[in-house]
This record gives C-alpha cells, structure tokens and sequence, in this order.
C-alpha cells in the first residue's frame, strides 16, 4: 500500500532545512511534487523523501550547489 502521509510546507520545510518560502519556487519549476488543497499546498511524504534523496546524492542543497 502506498503512503500518502500529506505534510505542510512547515514540516516540508523543517525536514530540507529551509524557509517554507524556498519550496515554492521548487514546486513551481516542477522539482518537488506537490497539490493544493484549498488555498495550502501539501505535499506527499514519499515525494518528499525522494527529493532529499536527489539532493543529497548531489551534493547540493535545496537545489543549488552548495557553497
């Protein structure tokens, strides 16, 4: 079965380290999955791991190269 745990860009935000502001521009250019829910974004759990999992695999952080 798949886990579909939704998250707040709060908590999206706290497990990547970042600003809820630094989401939106990677939602928006299609780097990490999420759907609005009324006026909130949320996002899948999965989806969210597996961007870590990019990320980290490139030595970047949040998208850009760490520096």
């Amino acid at each position: 079965m798949e886990d579909t745990t939704l998250l707040r860009a709060k908590d999206v935000a706290h497990i990547l380290d970042c600003s809820p502001d630094d989401l939106y521009p990677l939602v928006y250019s299609g780097e990490l999955k999420a759907s609005k829910v009324g006026r909130l974004w949320k996002f899948r759990l999965q989806d969210v791991m597996a961007y870590k999992k990019r990320i980290n695999g490139h030595g970047t952080e949040m998208g850009r190269k760490a520096g």
